[in-house]
């Protein structure tokens, strides 16, 4: 019976594919999803959809094979995040039309396998040619909201060392629209501020490139975007 009801699919992505069931009547899916490594045949994700919903525990792999985050579908709620500590830290808030720094029970996250957003945007992001023919080298950052609902908007260039990069960027961060878990404070989802480093890097040769170090914070990703040439 349930065979009947059920097809599985598949569907390629940038370096993975996702294999799911289908429910026949309503054409949604349904059943056990996993995505996996088209390089490693690694698992990335595993979970349950229920009509197109996310239901139950979905595990979000780092290395070997081992959850790095931990999501309950049902609860709403983190149940482990790997190196992390997933609780009370200062981000910019949305207050009205503005943003203001408050200490929120817990900051915005993504819902997805480790270091998904900078692998993804190491293969989407195509910079213009003259970033290139120049080996030019340099900074961007981007910033954008994360709504009370898990959803980003509003994006913008901050600062930036080549404003011909700035369109490519808006373009690729884009893909990451949805699948956030929104800040929240005193138990209420919150609007919140979010910001993207881009670091550009060109390598000659066999020289290692230049490693950025910064401060963890939970409100920024830094994406190394690296270039080898001979």
């Amino acid at each position: 019976m349930l065979g009947q009801e059920l097809k599985e699919k598949k569907s390629s992505g940038l370096f993975f594919k996702e294999i799911y069931t289908v429910d026949k009547s309503s054409k949604k899916r349904h059943g056990q999803y996993v995505k996996i490594a088209d390089n490693s045949g690694d698992t990335l994700v595993k979970g349950r959809f229920d009509q197109d919903k996310k239901v139950g525990i979905w595990s979000y792999m780092g290395q070997e094979n081992k959850p790095f985050l931990t999501f309950d579908y049902d609860q709403n709620k983190v149940i482990k995040l790997e190196n992390k500590s997933f609780g009370r830290d200062s981000v910019q808030v949305k207050t009205g039309n503005s943003f203001k720094i408050t200490t929120v029970d817990h900051p915005a996250i993504f819902l997805g396998f480790k270091n998904e957003i900078e692998r993804v945007m190491r293969r989407e992001l195509k910079p213009p040619p003259n970033i290139f023919n120049e080996a030019k080298a340099g900074r961007v950052m981007a910033s954008f909201e994360i709504t009370d609902k898990g959803k980003a908007q509003n994006f913008q260039i901050e600062s930036s060392y080549d404003n011909s990069l700035n369109k490519s960027l808006e373009k690729s961060v884009g893909i990451f629209e949805d699948g956030w878990f929104p800040a929240a404070v005193n138990g209420v989802p919150v609007g919140s501020k979010m910001y993207m480093m881009f670091n550009f890097n060109f390598v000659m040769g066999t020289a290692r490139p230049a490693k950025l170090t910064l401060l963890e914070r939970s409100d920024l990703i830094l994406i190394d975007m690296v270039y080898y040439s001979r």
